[in-house]
């Protein structure tokens, strides 16, 4: 057999492959991710549209999240949902089934997708309502917070890279990577959904001379300037711990959660390049600042490893909670926010914790299938891998 023939038979068989896998062929067509208000000057209803090209075997299968960490039933959050050409606007077979869409098209049609979504609950998350208030999105009439995971889809067989657009948000919006004049550059999609999106009456800023930009509703103990000023110390002190360089660009969102009797709260949930901070308005500066530090060290912990198993990353938080929430520690003494007195005491309050926890006992196996039942279950992870660090 010639070379001329032997090249040729490779590349017959490269390209078969990539129409056995469905995978769409280059084209000029721009794929979006489109977020909009559903009515204008009012962010209770959102409309989300996906642009892309379809798959080249002329079968795409968009998959919707159903639950995701503590949120379930995640399907209540979507409605209107159509599919057409996103040239012509003419519409397309399309099929939903579980939670699936799986659009008909010629190889390569640009597709649009679009749903709207809002709030499956009536006002302000409450605590004992959702498990884990304001992870589901939270949607007002002046402002929304959503997490990507609990309302994008992923394209089942590929992670195509997006331009992600916000269309008409007058007083503002950001998510987790930058978006210059409301469009951003092209990011994957897994990317877009391991992301936070904060539109409405945020705070934003974006200073100069930071790589921090922040979305910050309401007043906290922590002015904005502080929250920028103390991410961007957490950042350069982390990198230089682990011998990394810097993010090239960070974000952080501040969100405010519902009064608790007789206290306050304070939750983070870590993304790519960035985290939010859902807490009450009373939180203590101190563990605001906890918390910011804990969410960044994940960029770190278990950062390099990559993408986890959603369903299984409870098995894993002995590590990914319980070591961050060590190396938590070492950074507050390390920047001298606490004492080594201080430092002491703390590991000494985590070790009372543990001791006196109703669930102390419960073993691993029986935690994975209850972690998110109480608060007790929530933190046991975290105690038991914080002092397996310390030891």
């Amino acid at each position: 057999m010639s070379m001329r023939w032997f090249l040729f038979l490779i590349v017959a068989s490269v390209s078969a492959c990539s129409m056995q896998n469905g995978v769409a062929p280059e084209t000029s067509f721009q794929n979006e991710l489109v977020f909009a208000a559903a009515r204008e000057g009012d962010l209770s209803e959102l409309e989300i549209q996906v642009l892309v090209a379809g798959d080249a075997d002329g079968e795409t299968v968009f998959r919707f999240p159903q639950a995701w960490g503590p949120e379930e039933d995640l399907g209540a959050l979507r409605g209107a949902l159509t599919v057409v050409d996103a040239e012509s606007g003419d519409p397309l077979a399309s099929d939903e089934s579980n939670g699936s869409v799986t659009v008909v098209q010629a190889s390569g049609q640009p597709i649009r997708l679009s749903w709207t979504v809002k709030q499956d609950y009536d006002g302000l998350p409450e605590w004992g309502v959702q498990r884990v208030p304001g992870m589901r999105p939270v949607l007002r009439a002046g402002y929304a917070s959503i997490i990507g995971h609990t309302v994008l889809p992923v394209i089942e067989g590929r992670d195509p890279a997006f331009v992600i657009r916000f269309d008409g948000f007058s007083s503002g919006a950001a998510f987790s990577q930058p978006s210059t004049d409301g469009r951003s550059r092209p990011v994957t999609l897994s990317t877009a959904t391991d992301s936070i999106y904060a539109f409405g009456d945020y705070a934003f800023s974006e200073p100069a001379d930071s790589i921090v930009r922040a979305a910050v509703l309401g007043e906290w103990a922590l002015s904005n300037d502080d929250i920028v000023t103390a991410t961007s110390a957490v950042l350069a002190t982390a990198s230089s711990a682990f011998d990394d360089q810097l993010p090239s660009r960070y974000f952080v969102a501040f969100t405010p959660l519902p009064d608790v009797p007789n206290g306050s709260s304070v939750i983070g949930t870590s993304f790519t390049e960035s985290f939010v901070i859902l807490a009450t308005r009373n939180a203590a500066a101190e563990n605001l600042e906890h918390t910011l530090i804990h969410e960044i060290l994940h960029e770190w912990i278990p950062g390099p490893m990559g993408t986890t198993d959603e369903a299984t990353d409870p098995a894993r938080m002995w590590f990914t909670e319980g070591f961050t929430e060590y190396y938590t520690q070492l950074v507050l003494l390390d920047s001298g926010r606490v004492s080594l007195e201080g430092f002491l005491a703390n590991f000494n309050d985590l070790w009372a914790a543990y001791q006196t926890s109703p669930v102390q006992t419960m073993p691993s196996g029986e935690l994975l299938a209850h972690i998110w039942d109480s608060r007790e279950t929530e933190r046991l992870p975290y105690q038991r891998g914080a002092l397996m660090a310390l030891s």
